[in-house]
C-alpha cells in the first residue's frame, strides 16, 4: 500500500477519505495514469476481473505487489489460459474452476458455444506475462481485421484518442472495404463542444471534423500503417450507452464502406 505524507493525508482527510486503505476497480479497463493517480495519494488500488459466468471473479491484481495496467493473477482453486495466441502471444482468456457455471438455463446451443471441454471462453482477448499476470487487450469480437490480416484492437486506439482534448467519446470499428477485402479503420467521435467555441451552425460538424483531421494526422504518424485510422466521423450527440455508462459498441458493428 502507498505510503501518505502530511499533504497526501490532509488532502485525503478533507475529502473523507482517510479511512481508505485500498480500491478495488472492475467492470471495465482502468486507465493507468488513473491508477497512478489515486496511488500517489496514498491510496492502494488493484484491479480485477471476471464476469457472471464464473460467479463473478477470475483474477486480482494482489494489493502487496502489484502491476499497473494488470487484472493480476488468478484466484486460489482457478486456472485461466491464453487460448491460441498469436505471434505477440495474444488469445483468448478461457477459465476453468469449481466457480465457473454449467451453463446457461435452458439454452445448450449458447452453452455448447461457451463452454468447450469444460473451460469457459470468456470472449476477451488478452496475454499473460513472464510473472503470470494477466492483461486484457480487448473483445473477440470487436477486433479489427485489416485487409493485410493484421489484427487491430478498437480500444488500444480509443485509449489513444481519448488523449485529444477536444474528444469526449470515441468510438472505433472497422469499415468494410471491398475492393481490399479486409477493415479500414474508422472513428467516431463526439467532440467536446465546449472546447470548439468556433464551431458553429450549419457548418459545425465540418468545422469539428477538420480540427480532429489535423490532430488525427498526428496520432497516425505515431502508428504503425496497419493501425492509422483511416475515416472520421463527428457525432452530435453522445453515443447511447449501457445502465454501467459503457458504450453500445454493437449498435455500430454493421458499418459498410459502399
Amino acid at each position: 500500500i502507498p505510503v501518505r505524507n502530511f499533504v497526501t493525508r490532509k488532502i485525503l482527510e478533507q475529502a473523507g477519505l482517510s479511512s481508505i486503505r485500498v480500491m478495488i476497480a472492475g467492470g471495465a479497463a482502468l486507465k493507468p495514469e488513473v491508477e497512478e493517480g489515486i496511488r500517489a495519494l496514498g491510496i492502494g488500488i488493484v484491479q480485477g476481473y471476471g464476469l457472471s459466468e464464473a460467479s463473478p471473479v477470475v483474477t486480482i491484481n494482489p494489493p502487496d505487489r502489484p502491476k499497473i495496467g494488470s487484472i493480476g493473477l488468478p484466484l486460489p482453486e482457478t486456472e485461466v489460459r491464453i487460448h491460441n495466441p498469436d505471434q505477440d502471444g495474444i488469445g483468448e482468456l478461457i477459465v476453468k474452476g469449481e466457480h465457473v457455471m454449467q451453463g446457461y438455463y435452458n439454452n445448450p446451443e449458447a452453452t455448447a458455444e461457451t463452454i468447450m471441454d469444460g473451460w469457459l471462453h470468456t470472449g476477451d482477448l488478452g496475454y499473460m506475462d513472464e510473472d503470470g499476470y494477466f492483461y486484457i487487450t480487448g473483445r473477440k469480437k470487436a477486433v479489427i481485421v485489416t485487409p493485410g490480416g493484421k489484427n487491430v484492437f478498437p480500444e488500444e486506439l480509443e485509449y489513444k484518442l481519448q488523449q485529444i482534448d477536444i474528444v469526449e467519446e470515441v468510438l472505433v470499428i472497422g469499415v468494410f472495404d471491398s475492393e481490399k477485402k479486409g477493415d479500414e479503420i474508422m472513428a467516431i467521435i463526439y467532440p467536446d463542444w465546449e472546447l470548439l467555441p468556433e464551431c458553429t451552425g450549419d457548418d459545425r460538424t465540418a468545422c469539428a471534423r477538420e480540427k480532429l483531421e489535423g490532430l488525427i494526422k498526428e496520432l497516425n504518424a505515431e502508428l504503425p500503417p496497419y493501425k492509422r485510422i483511416k475515416y472520421i466521423e463527428v457525432r452530435e450527440e453522445e453515443f447511447p450507452k449501457t445502465t454501467t455508462r459503457k458504450i453500445k459498441r454493437y449498435l455500430f458493428q454493421n458499418v459498410k464502406k459502399i
